[in-house]
């Protein structure tokens, strides 16, 4: 399965999947080596983020 990255204004294709959503090679290899800070930042981008116990998962709608 290919489709496109879901970081806003990537075109890039995909056939890699981050807890449900389809990113890039590019956007995987940012996600991997971001410090803690741009981690958060770049996850918000596709409606992720890092919970209380370091697990990654959904931004909920009380979150937002």
């Amino acid at each position: 399965m290919t489709g496109q990255c879901e970081f806003p204004r990537c075109r890039n294709w995909t056939d890699l999947k981050y807890i449900g959503h389809e990113i890039c090679t590019i956007h995987w290899e940012q996600l991997c080596g971001a410090d803690s800070k741009t981690e958060k930042r770049l996850l918000k981008k596709i409606g992720l983020t890092r919970g209380e116990g370091g697990a990654v998962r959904p931004i909920t709608s009380e979150e937002k």
